[in-house]
């Protein structure tokens, strides 16, 4: 009769030993270069010599704080980001962020020439759809849990509020001379690429 092999001897202080753990280098959430898909939360309306804030949410959930412009030559509209909300529980963080399409900075395609009047009442629209989507962002939310209990959360309002109360004032159109201007617009919703410039850095 053959002889069972002898199972392998097993080192049982090696195997019980406790496995260290590796943490991973913690990156910054934003690096120079990357690109986001966003959409903007608020509508675009802008004129030669004229800027207002705009809105836009990344597909990673994101929100970001920014500023729209027509491009010198009047041709383009560029957005230029300068804050960022990871999420709601975070604080806002300052970050270089810009449009950018295939033909380079901003978004073309999008200016065309009115009047001065066509111009100041699609600001004027604009302004009252952006004041009553700020102020219902940095509104105070209240949450009732299923044992009854109601909690109620401030949301960041030096993100929402940066203008405080002249927010309304800076959609206005500049005074020209002219009869009619170069006006860019870009609808709520719209899609758009970012790309960082600045990793972010400390709250704001």
């Amino acid at each position: 009769m053959s002889t069972p092999a002898t199972p392998p001897e097993t080192n049982t202080a090696q195997s019980a030993a406790p496995q260290a753990l590796v943490t991973p280098r913690t990156m910054p959430a934003y690096t120079p270069g990357m690109v986001l898909e966003a959409a903007l939360e608020t509508g675009v309306v802008v004129s030669t010599g004229a800027t207002h804030p705009v809105w836009a949410r990344a597909t990673d959930g994101s929100l970001w704080r920014g500023t729209a412009a027509l491009s010198p030559d009047g041709e383009r509209i560029l957005l230029t980001f300068s804050t960022v909300l990871k999420d709601a529980s975070s604080s806002p963080q300052s970050v270089t962020a810009y449009v950018e399409s295939p033909e380079g900075p901003g978004v073309g395609g999008k200016v065309r020439t009115v009047t001065k009047n066509a111009a100041q009442a699609a600001l004027s629209t604009l302004a009252n759809s952006v004041v009553g989507f700020v102020q219902s962002q940095s509104a105070r939310t209240s949450t009732v849990t299923s044992t009854g209990l109601v909690t109620t959360s401030e949301r960041p309002q030096n993100f929402w509020l940066a203008l405080g109360g002249g927010l309304a004032k800076a959609f206005v159109l500049p005074d020209v001379q002219a009869t009619s201007v170069r006006l860019g617009e870009l609808a709520a919703g719209s899609t758009v690429k970012l790309r960082v410039d600045m990793a972010a850095g400390s709250g704001s």
